[in-house]
């Protein structure tokens, strides 16, 4: 597994003995959470960086071993401690599998948030990604930026002089094909016909640029099967991408935004990305961060797309079924093991006539994308993805559908660089085209 740079200017023993309350608290805790662990070794077969390193640092056990001496100050923040920590996908097959119930997604963060303290920046890609998704104007410049760089044909000079290979940007390069021309959204879309409900569609941040056509489908069926669609103006980040790097006070900002964006009165909160929907659903949880009072309750609302219009009755709604499409269901991680909805997908298309479902992957690992990770760990990235590119191989699938954007984006990167003839698309999308008429709307910005 390919190593990365870490600089940090002291070790965690040091920042403990420091008097700061809050990291005293923080390193207590992560104490406490790691005497759970009875070491019984059931984590290891289901850990990807484990199985693929048969390296004890590299296993969930060798890593709470690692911040437990850590918080205790009797281990300092070396290079290769941080880098065995650093090296953990957060796809909690772990926690999962844990019949000790050992909070590790708890562990992990919290001892991130401890080696960040005082700390510089790990990544630089990872650092400016995060800085811009904080706001959304900065947000949509970047994007506007980066849709004059493709359309422009500023990209295909830059590839023909080799320029992203030169500063290491191939993936990023790569992911500003999907761009889209960034623009607002109505802070509210009636629904179709007679009203059943209303609910708040959280739109991320990165969708916003990289996938408006699944924010389109997810709001045309939402709309066709009876719910008027709140889109708040004022929302932001989930903070995930915060939360795993150990920057706890950012995420919080980016937490408090969300909630008091999302204050209108609604029967769910819908997110199209697992991993947002994994984020925004700790929102009330101490160990995520109390933020405040209107966190209580807050992660009981929010639900995964597939999840809600899974619930509903659409089937009277007309789905087209001249297509016969062999369709592998790739299942995300945050979805089967910390949503805990392994099989919602499936069973949502499952409703779809003519559509052939070849490999619900419940036994497949991480595909390697964890957030950021697919940007600063190309090569152990591209390593995982090899498993899932092989099972899509060998099921003859034509189309793949996953329920986060992050883990859609880098298997399209990754079939397109296999020569893979593989469509990629989010399950909503999918059955929003299988929807009477929704081709055109789709085409069509779906009445937006």
């Amino acid at each position: 597994m390919p190593a990365c740079d870490v600089t940090l200017r002291h070790g965690v023993g040091a920042e403990l003995n420091h008097p700061d309350p809050e990291s005293s608290a923080l390193a207590r805790r992560l104490a406490r959470d790691a005497d759970t662990c009875v070491a019984c070794g059931m984590c290891l077969p289901v850990c990807p960086t484990y199985t693929d390193t048969r390296n004890e640092a590299e296993s969930p056990r060798g890593r709470i071993a690692l911040a437990r001496a850590l918080a205790d100050g009797k281990l300092s923040a070396s290079t290769s401690a941080s880098h065995h920590l650093e090296h953990c996908l957060s796809c909690m097959a772990c926690e999962k599998m844990c019949p000790a119930h050992v909070p590790y997604q708890r562990i992990i963060d919290d001892v991130r948030t401890l080696l960040q303290d005082g700390s510089p920046p790990t990544h630089a890609l990872a650092d400016w990604v995060a800085r811009l998704v904080r706001g959304r104007a900065r947000l949509y410049t970047a994007g506007a930026c980066m849709a004059l760089y493709r359309r422009s044909g500023l990209q295909w000079l830059a590839r023909r002089l080799g320029l992203p290979q030169v500063f290491g940007l191939q993936r990023a390069d790569a992911l500003v094909s999907r761009i889209g021309w960034p623009f607002g959204w109505r802070t509210f879309y009636p629904a179709q016909g007679q009203e059943h409900g209303r609910v708040a569609l959280f739109t991320g941040c990165v969708a916003n640029l990289f996938d408006r056509v699944t924010l389109n489908s997810a709001i045309y069926v939402l709309r066709q099967s009876g719910y008027g669609v709140f889109v708040p103006s004022k929302q932001t980040c989930c903070g995930a991408i915060d939360l795993h790097a150990g920057r706890r006070k950012s995420y919080e900002a980016l937490a408090a935004r969300n909630l008091r964006a999302f204050s209108e009165s609604v029967d769910a909160i819908v997110s199209v990305a697992s991993g947002c929907a994994a984020v925004l659903s700790r929102y009330g949880c101490a160990e995520a961060g109390a933020v405040d009072h209107r966190a209580t309750g807050f992660g009981d609302q929010v639900v995964d797309i597939s999840d809600f219009v899974g619930a509903l009755d659409w089937s009277a709604l007309g789905a087209d079924s001249r297509r016969n499409e062999r369709i592998f269901v790739h299942t995300p991680c945050t979805l089967k093991n910390v949503l805990k909805q392994p099989d919602r997908v499936r069973q949502l298309l499952g409703q779809l006539q003519a559509a052939e479902l070849v490999q619900a992957n419940q036994d497949l690992p991480c595909c390697g994308a964890a957030g950021t990770h697919m940007l600063t760990h190309t090569e152990a990235a591209d390593h995982f993805v090899q498993r899932t590119l092989d099972a899509i191989q060998q099921s003859g699938a034509e189309v793949l559908v996953s329920s986060n954007l992050g883990c859609l984006m880098h298997i399209e990167d990754s079939a397109r660089r296999r020569g893979m003839n593989l469509r990629v698309i989010h399950p909503i999308t999918l059955l929003a085209e299988r929807l009477s008429d929704s081709a055109n709307a789709a085409r069509q910005g779906v009445g937006i």
